[in-house]
């Protein structure tokens, strides 16, 4: 049983309703962020609320309420649900408007608490196979409602067993991954992308924090052509974790099979959850957000 906060109430699965008149509906103008509990705590849920704000800042919306009364809604949507651990969705959309086509008023807000669902524990120990893509994603520094590029992405990929899809830009370089941010070892090495046309998602900031004591660390592009000199790769997010790449495009990652240094990442990370403190992140491009975006 999910649980959801929708115009002003409390509600459950069967008694959420969303006006059909809603600009995130009829004209995919809205944003949202996803994160998930430890212990019934939300994971990070400060940096998640400001790349929401930043979210909303870039399509033009204005959150309807502070950070802190949309952090009180989640904290009781968790007390009214019964599973172990969540899956926390807010959503911000135009709302409906007189216009039809912008939005006149305060996004209208949707949270969302649903039972965690969690990947196979195979994924982790055999690692999984990612396929490329040269769509686009607009508004690619936003979390918009826009996921109809990655879901055509995947859905061709897994035409070869592909459990993610990785964005090129026109240089053939990777950039993300639909619902991803991509690292890869080379030699010593940690790589990830810093192009403008990324996510900077919450684990990947997370995953550069605690690398930076083990691992020299790269923020480059890596070209196409690069894959076959790649020792290990992995994609991380919210949900995902740090879960190894073996395969890319058919093509295996070093010696096809989870390598040591990502084995070190998995740990590093599990050690960062358990002890449970989390200070915030700091992301700079979500902290430029202005006040102005706050109703």
């Amino acid at each position: 049983m999910s649980y959801h906060f929708i115009n002003d109430a409390f509600v459950t699965d069967d008694k959420a309703q969303i006006p059909l008149g809603d600009l995130g509906l009829t004209r995919g103008m809205g944003v949202c962020d996803i994160m998930r509990t430890y212990r019934k705590k939300p994971f990070h849920l400060h940096d998640h609320l400001i790349r929401l704000a930043y979210s909303a800042k870039e399509v033009g919306l204005e959150l309807p309420k502070s950070f802190e009364a949309i952090e009180a809604l989640l904290l009781r949507l968790l007390e009214r649900a019964p599973s172990a651990e969540s899956t926390l969705r807010i959503l911000l959309t135009g709302g409906e408007s007189r216009h039809r086509f912008l939005a006149d008023r305060k996004a209208s807000l949707f949270i969302s608490a649903m039972p965690l669902t969690l990947f196979s524990e195979e994924f982790y120990t055999q690692g999984v196979s990612v396929s490329t893509t040269t769509l686009e994603r607009p508004f690619p520094k936003s979390k918009t409602l826009f996921y109809l590029p990655a879901a055509l992405a995947v859905k061709e990929g897994e035409r070869w067993g592909a459990f993610e899809a990785l964005y090129l830009n026109e240089k053939r370089e990777i950039l993300e991954g639909g619902t991803s941010n991509f690292f890869a070892f080379k030699n010593e090495a940690l790589i990830t992308p810093g192009d403008e046309r990324i996510l900077h998602g919450i684990t990947r900031a997370l995953v550069l924090r605690l690398a930076k004591e083990h691992f020299p660390i790269e923020i480059r592009p890596i070209p196409y052509e690069e894959i076959q000199e790649l020792d290990e790769a992995l994609i991380v997010s919210t949900t995902k974790e740090v879960l190894p790449v073996t395969l890319l495009d058919g093509c295996p990652i070093g010696k096809g099979t989870v390598g040591e240094k990502t084995k070190k990442m998995m740990r590093l990370f599990k050690a960062y959850v358990e002890n449970g403190a989390w200070p915030p992140l700091k992301i700079s491009r979500h902290e430029e957000t202005p006040a102005s975006v706050f109703g």
